[in-house]
């Protein structure tokens, strides 16, 4: 596939000849942010068209559909590749997913679902952290979402503790510096998730879009002033830090006892080869110690469920306890599922959260076993219609429907006795 004028979706199969007598080295560029509902077109993809001075992604939120993706654009004559993130960060997508996860919404709650959107999200984000040399985030307004410092926060912790499982996956790509895997264990500078330019400007306020009622009045103010002044161009400002990677590389390492900064700008090949295994690693589940950093990012991103986890565990043995309390050494089917549906009201009164139907299911399985485990009543109904209230057994001259060597032979006794005067 082709890469160039073309709007992919992450990953994409990149056909090797491509790359078999032209591998340019590449600067990858990628767009970060929230959408809210206002905005026609998402300030990542307007970032981009901004750039290029033309619209060389066209955005259709009809079309997404799905829960996280990475799409993005490269440019050959430039050199540079633009990755976005799509996700439930931005509002319009939330709102698109509604209608396909209705059915889960009114079974599981919103917290149960979106715990999981978000998760995948994120795992994104930290990715396309981990592959860009610049990361642009957008805002919606010019006030900084100051959610965002949370969200690098936990970004950092879980880049911690999968670093180990990103190297190794990098040591198995032919053609990539050694360095470029070994700074993530070694180097100083690694402690941060990422750096702000100390010499370069690293916020821009676009130029307000403005109708022709606007921009008639604009001219009309416009004479009336000596040095009208242009609008900042996005391309300008972005332009400075791309040139700055593509010729000395980013040395953000600025102490008195700063070491060398190692800075690759990797052939195109090897970036592609790299990056698709780091998705599949931080998209698909592998028994490896990168696990153990996405269940810190469940844990981090889902406080919610982990409360509604710690308060359903210490219910359920109150629970179990309730089930339990006055009963016979056997009893019958009925009794049993109205202990068992008491027990199940007090889970769900004193239960809270989206773990609260999942714990119940635990609930009505153990309950479930502690009858069928010896405690269950033989009900077999006598001539009168009067059950049996022997435990579970067969009768001597009766077939039994479970193995013989489990159920004892014993006599079907109702325990109802007639007195006649």
């Amino acid at each position: 596939m082709l890469l160039h004028d073309i709007n992919f979706k992450f990953p994409i199969k990149v056909d090797e000849k491509i790359f078999a007598t032209v591998d340019p080295n590449i600067t990858v560029v990628s767009v970060i942010g929230k959408t809210n509902l206002t905005n026609q077109l998402p300030p990542k993809v307007a970032c981009i068209n901004d750039y290029f001075q033309r619209s060389v992604i066209c955005y259709d939120e009809q079309k997404q559909t799905e829960e996280s993706t990475i799409e993005g654009y490269y440019c050959p004559r430039k050199k540079i590749l633009f990755l976005y993130s799509v996700s439930v960060y931005d509002t319009n997508t939330l709102d698109g997913l509604f209608n396909k996860l209705e059915e889960n919404l009114s079974e599981k709650g919103f917290l149960y679902c979106f715990s999981s959107l978000k998760d995948l999200a994120t795992r994104h984000l930290l990715f396309l952290f981990l592959v860009s040399h610049i990361v642009v985030v957008t805002n919606p307004s010019s006030n900084f979402d100051l959610n965002n410092i949370q969200l690098f926060k936990t970004l950092e912790n879980v880049r911690l503790k999968v670093q180990s499982s990103v190297a190794e996956v990098l040591k198995t790509v032919p053609g990539l510096p050694k360095v470029t895997y070994k700074f993530f264990n070694y180097h100083h500078h690694t402690n941060s998730l990422f750096a702000i330019p100390s010499n370069q400007e690293f916020v821009f306020f676009p130029a307000p879009h403005k109708d022709q009622f606007s921009f008639l009045l604009d001219l009309l103010n416009e004479t009336l002033e000596i040095c009208p002044s242009d609008p900042p161009e996005f391309r300008e400002f972005l332009d400075q830090h791309v040139q700055l990677a593509q010729t000395k590389g980013f040395s953000d390492n600025v102490g008195r006892h700063a070491g060398p900064s190692p800075f690759v700008v990797p052939p195109a090949s090897v970036w592609f080869e790299a990056a698709f295994k780091l998705f599949d690693l931080f998209t698909n589940e592998h028994p490896e110690e990168s696990n153990k950093g996405f269940q810190l990012l469940r844990s981090l991103l889902d406080v919610e469920g982990q409360f509604s986890e710690s308060r359903c565990s210490k219910v359920l043995p109150l629970a179990l306890a309730a089930y339990q309390e006055n009963l016979p050494p056997h009893y019958s089917s009925q009794q049993h599922e109205t202990k068992k549906s008491h027990a199940k009201t007090l889970l769900s009164g004193h239960g809270r959260g989206p773990a609260v139907a999942r714990f119940i299911s635990r609930l009505d399985a153990e309950c479930d076993r502690i009858w069928r485990n010896g405690r269950r009543m033989c009900e077999a109904p006598s001539l009168s219609g009067n059950p049996c209230i022997q435990p579970v057994h067969r009768a001597s001259d009766e077939p039994s429907a479970e193995p013989s060597t489990k159920l004892p032979i014993l006599p079907h006794v109702s325990g109802v006795r007639y007195v006649s005067a």
